[in-house]
């Protein structure tokens, strides 16, 4: 039997047979809670693999990496001791204390967590928490990212406004000065102040959020909460946005090749076949032509591996647009993998919040 060791820095060891394993282990080159997979096999960590505990000796179980908070037997306090200071991520004491779901961005990424909470049609507050220093808030709206939030970053309207050459670094510099004294919005004040005309501001913000949410799709380490029904004090921009689309473009934007042979590897091996969505029908996922021919050559009866090769083979795409490709359907459950999907069933994930749509 042949193993591919994944650590968490995402550096791949592999092929390696067992003592090989066993050698890495005894030098302290991997840590319980690092990937282990026979290849052609699902990653599970190190302590899954009861031959090889022993030569953990000093390893205590960790919590597991995603679980149900909604009998309030756990609340965000306990969750995220340690992780990040009380007054950045607790919600506000007049709304509920405890998250409907949390998980680590390791096990579901991102664009999971996005798609799901889009097509359960979500209100509430997703908190993203990378580090006590780095935090992200995005208000979702029946499904819709409205509001995004960087409570430990600083403000990049400013930049953009300069970028753009809407504003000078004298107007700019007085209208945050205004906003600081009347505690309004920096965009309120300089539309007062005649600095930029209010289509011109609105067209900012949108590019302002567009960022943002595409940045997101970076954050591949940390953990992720939401609370249910959480709205925001302020009003979000009526944005008219693809979900669907803007979820393709945040993988691409964020996945390099390597990225993506990280994620997909282990399922080479595994039978691929094309699966249909309920909620989903397939002109929303507006498909490229290339898109369109790799979704009619699925499913027949080939593994993820001999699919890849016969698509290159036909020269239909590169190896970086299948894999994305396959990433991308993978996400929003359009492919299956094996008897599984690429990550936790959304049914599994987010069935609490099925029964909390506003």
């Amino acid at each position: 039997m042949r193993y591919t060791v994944r650590r968490a820095d995402g550096e791949l060891f592999g092929p390696l047979n067992l003592d090989q394993v066993k050698q890495m282990i005894q030098a302290g080159q991997v840590h319980p809670d690092d990937m282990l997979a026979l290849i052609g096999q699902t990653f599970q960590p190190f302590r899954s693999f009861s031959e090889l505990q022993h030569l953990f000796p000093r390893y205590v179980l960790s919590a597991p990496s995603s679980m149900d908070l909604s009998s309030g037997e756990i609340g965000a306090t306990e969750l995220l001791e340690g992780l990040q200071p009380v007054k950045i991520i607790i919600p506000d004491e007049q709304q509920a204390n405890f998250a409907t779901y949390a998980g680590d961005l390791k096990d579901v990424p991102f664009a999971r967590v996005y798609y799901s909470l889009y097509i359960y049609n979500q209100t509430g507050r997703l908190i993203l928490s990378q580090s006590e220093d780095k935090t992200r808030e995005i208000y979702f709206l029946r499904g819709v990212p409205w509001i995004i939030k960087l409570p430990t970053e600083e403000d990049d309207l400013p930049q953009l406004l300069l970028d753009g050459g809407f504003c000078t670094f004298d107007e700019i510099s007085e209208g945050m000065a205004r906003a600081s004294e009347r505690s309004t919005a920096l965009g309120d004040q300089l539309v007062a102040m005649n600095a930029i005309a209010p289509g011109q501001l609105y067209q900012v913000l949108q590019d302002q959020f567009r960022l943002r949410l595409m940045s997101t799709f970076h954050w591949r380490v940390g953990r992720f909460l939401f609370f249910s029904n959480h709205k925001p004090k302020e009003s979000g921009l009526p944005l008219n946005l693809d979900n669907l689309l803007l979820l393709k473009e945040g993988i691409a934007s964020s996945h390099s090749l390597s990225d993506l042979q990280w994620v997909m590897e282990p399922y080479y091996n595994k039978a691929l076949s094309k699966m249909t969505h309920p909620q989903i029908r397939l002109e929303e996922l507006r498909f490229s032509s290339k898109e369109a021919r790799m979704y009619n050559l699925l499913g027949r009866g080939e593994n993820v591996w001999q699919f890849i090769s016969r698509i290159e083979q036909l020269h239909v795409a590169t190896l970086e647009e299948i894999l994305r490709f396959l990433y991308f359907l993978g996400a929003i459950d359009m492919i299956q993998i094996g008897e599984q999907s690429l990550w936790p069933p959304i049914s599994d994930n987010l069935r609490l919040l099925q029964g909390a749509t506003t």
